[in-house]
């Protein structure tokens, strides 16, 4: 193949497959807990919501929900 014929495959080829983008990839992480009422009004409230929504599709979903976060989790993190 000579260098013109490569140059206008390259061409044609990029101009199919349209522009190379790196996947973004977005990672959400639930932190919660049973004994964090809180975590439980937003459980009860709006986690339907964002299981359903186009949004949730588009992110990898982390959960942790351990049976006791009081004590396991710094203050900062329970809203009282």
């Amino acid at each position: 193949m000579n260098r013109r014929a490569f140059f206008v495959a390259g061409l044609l080829a990029s101009t199919v497959l349209g522009p190379a983008r790196a996947a973004s990839e977005i990672k959400v992480i639930y932190v919660g807990g049973w004994d964090c009422q809180p975590c439980s009004n937003w459980k009860n409230q709006y986690k339907a919501a964002w299981l359903a929504s186009p949004e949730f599709k588009k992110v990898t979903w982390v959960e942790v929900d351990p049976p006791q976060a009081q004590g396991g989790l710094p203050g900062a993190l329970l809203a009282r």
